[in-house]
């Protein structure tokens, strides 16, 4: 990504866009629950992925067991007194609880005194790979060391987005957002591939983004017109499908940084601010994409994860931490004074751990259970879990620690579920690609990781988005309007002659908008420009009255 197109800008602005909730049944409507639901349709997930694995031990040291850890880890430990010492996160938990924060990560520790940051402890899936590629694949799967969940085609957010955006994904030109961008990483993402529409996400990585252009558009050529029936001609389709969306996206990505801002906020110059960075201007001028990737490389420390000299205040892993934690706490203070603080979650994960034991090269190998750190206003804060059993790691087993706690993917569950709003069914087929619908993820939810003030209730669950209304009963007047998200106006067309009110209200039960209609099979509905947000359709004519709902963008 060129550097000189994340500018530095001082001006605050926001612009509040808003994602359309599924079909609402007229007998069910409700001004106060739509009021109450239409925060859900703003909200954003960001994945920070720690590539290479992370050590979760010195990142997070458990203070209970010092002893045990530092017998094990003799020269990169982390000390417990002088300049290098860890900082204790919490001192008012139970001593089980209470960790040893990196010393280098003092933007963690500003997010968790300011109830911004939640750490979760001893996270993995069962059978733990220790290869970097079939493990990076297992969690952007949504995937584990079982056969029947080991070797998933498709990423757990790709199907996420194909659940809750059916009528909308793989067709830009109907909706001419990208659901998913991925920065930093020039090779598509598993995590956004899908079953049935191919790659849900739009890669930025490489690209002007002040102009977007295609990297795909430049190599391809022209169209190939008849595409064999064979694996060359799907991969032939893949590629240009990939063209055509990012041709489609161009201009709303462009128009959102060119239009978005940054608040005042320094970030410092990381590779990871910086992408962080346009995540935020990019969200400031209207991009309404749901879930950003970014990612910070080099977490594969065998050698000098600690200075041999200057000890642990140097050596890779600290650098590491440093750009992590300072990129965070810019980001976090950026949408706060942006004021869209209350759109976003972030979350890290990383494919592995590391052995308890170190090696002889001032670093560590492969391991299991690993932290993951997620951070947003909309959290309880504090730690969930225990500190990791050190006494498991022995030489038996390699010095590894392999029961978990929490399975990764019921803290994505949590998310998807509490932040994002999708409700049981989705979650199932989000998180076992159907190849395990007897067992829900919902089930063990972290329920005290999303604040109650911030969790989604059942009634705003979304289980589809739904691009235009056409969903009927025999009670109902037949109609049908688009487009969707609508600006200024929409065009309403009705199954049979028409002649009543139409009244369009705000969620408040407001009326902005009202006309009278005779004997008409289709209407150009103008009601200007109004704040973005969801709208109410009433449909009056003799005694039946219908009801839909208008996203304005």
């Amino acid at each position: 990504m060129k550097r000189r197109n994340f500018l530095k800008l001082s001006s605050l602005a926001s612009l509040s866009t808003i994602f359309p909730l599924s079909h609402l049944n007229a007998r069910a409507f409700s001004p106060l629950l739509l009021q109450s639901c239409s925060g859900i349709n703003e909200r954003i997930l960001v994945l920070v992925r720690l590539d290479g694995g992370n050590d979760g031990i010195n990142t997070i040291v458990p203070i209970d067991q010092y002893a045990t850890y530092a017998s094990l880890r003799p020269t990169i430990r982390i000390p417990d007194s002088g300049t290098d010492a860890y900082v204790n996160l919490d001192s008012s938990l139970a001593i089980a609880d209470q960790v040893g924060l990196n010393p280098i990560l003092t933007g963690f520790k500003n997010l968790y005194d300011n109830g911004e940051l939640t750490v979760i402890q001893g996270v993995m899936y069962d059978n733990q790979d220790r290869s970097h590629f079939k493990s990076t694949d297992l969690w952007m799967t949504g995937g584990d060391g079982s056969p029947a969940n080991n070797k998933i085609d498709s990423g757990w957010v790709g199907r996420y987005l194909e659940e809750s955006y059916q009528s909308v994904i793989g067709n830009p030109a109907l909706y001419n957002t990208p659901l998913a961008v991925q920065l930093a990483d020039k090779k598509p993402s598993l995590l956004y591939e899908t079953h049935q529409h191919g790659h849900s996400g739009t890669n930025l990585s490489g690209q002007d983004i002040a102009g977007y252009y295609s990297v795909v558009s430049g190599i391809a050529g022209a169209p190939i017109a008849n595409i064999p029936a064979t694996d060359h001609g799907d991969m032939l389709d893949y590629i240009m499908n990939v063209e055509r969306n990012a041709n489609i996206y161009s201009q709303t990505i462009s128009d959102a940084f060119n239009s978005g801002v940054n608040s005042s906020v320094v970030y410092p110059s990381f590779d990871l601010a910086d992408q962080l960075k346009t995540v935020a201007r990019l969200v400031n001028g209207g991009l309404m994409t749901k879930v950003f990737l970014v990612s910070l490389s080099g977490f594969d420390t065998h050698s000098n994860q600690i200075d041999a000299t200057t000890g642990v205040s140097g050596g890779r892993h600290a650098e590491l931490l440093d750009e992590l934690s300072q990129s965070l706490e810019a980001f976090m203070n950026d949408i706060k004074a942006l004021g869209m603080a209350d759109k976003f979650l972030t979350a890290t994960f990383s494919e592995f751990g590391r052995k308890v034991m170190e090696n002889g090269s001032y670093g560590t190998d492969h391991g299991g259970v690993a932290p993951m750190f997620v951070m947003g206003t909309c959290l309880n804060g504090g730690v969930i879990g225990t500190n990791v059993d050190l006494a498991e790691a022995t030489s038996a087993n390699n010095y590894q620690i392999t029961t978990k706690q929490y399975d990764y993917r019921s803290v994505y569950a949590t998310i998807l579920q509490d932040w994002l709003g999708a409700d049981t069914a989705v979650v199932d087929t989000t998180l076992f690609d159907n190849n395990n619908p007897s067992t829900s993820y919902t089930s063990s939810k972290l329920s005290s990781l999303i604040s109650d003030s911030y969790k989604v209730d059942p009634n705003c669950y979304i289980n589809s988005f739904i691009a235009s209304s056409t969903q009927v009963d025999s009670e109902e007047i037949q109609l049908s309007f688009y487009p969707v998200p609508a600006r200024y106006f929409v065009n309403i067309e009705f199954g049979h002659s028409f002649s009543g009110k139409i009244t369009m209200t705000n969620a408040k039960g407001q009326i902005v908008s009202q006309k009278i209609v005779k004997n008409t099979n289709s209407i150009y509905f103008r009601f200007g420009k109004i704040p973005s947000g969801i709208y109410i359709l009433i449909f009056e004519s003799g005694h039946k009255t219908t009801t839909r709902k208008l996203v304005v963008s």
